[in-house]
This record gives structure tokens, sequence and C-alpha cells, in this order.
């Protein structure tokens, strides 16, 4: 059975599209994109910017079970 806490993970925002089935994201800016599915998230804007690749700093509330299968814990 998977877990189904939710937990809040900080992130890049790479895009954030007006239409679509997903979110990009990043750990850092070095770091890979991430496609988070839209169905399975919520996206909070913080209105900070990293501030190396000025990208906005997002904080992404999701299951566990996704966190843990996107490697974000």
């Amino acid at each position: 059975m998977k877990n189904h806490d939710l937990v809040d993970i900080s992130c890049l925002l790479k895009f954030y599209p007006n239409s679509g089935k997903s979110v990009a994201v990043l750990e850092a800016p070095e770091k890979e994109i991430i496609f988070l599915p839209l169905s399975q998230v919520e996206v909070e804007e913080t209105g900070r910017y990293d501030d190396e690749s000025h990208l906005q700093i997002v904080i992404v509330t999701m299951p566990q079970w996704l966190a843990e299968e996107k490697g974000l814990v």
C-alpha cells in the first residue's frame, strides 16, 4: 500500500504550463528537470528567486510516494 502522507518540497520552477498535464521543476540549477503531474501536486509560488539560475522558488505539495518515486526525498 502506498503512503498517502503529503510532503512539501522546495523546488525551482522551470515552467508551469497554462495548459497541460505536468509542471517542470528542478531540485537545484545543475539538476535534471523533473516532471510532476498536475493532478497529483499543488504548486505554491513564494515570490523568491534563485540567485544563480534566476528561476522562481516554489513549494510543491505532493504525496510522499510521488516524492520518493521522483527522487525528491
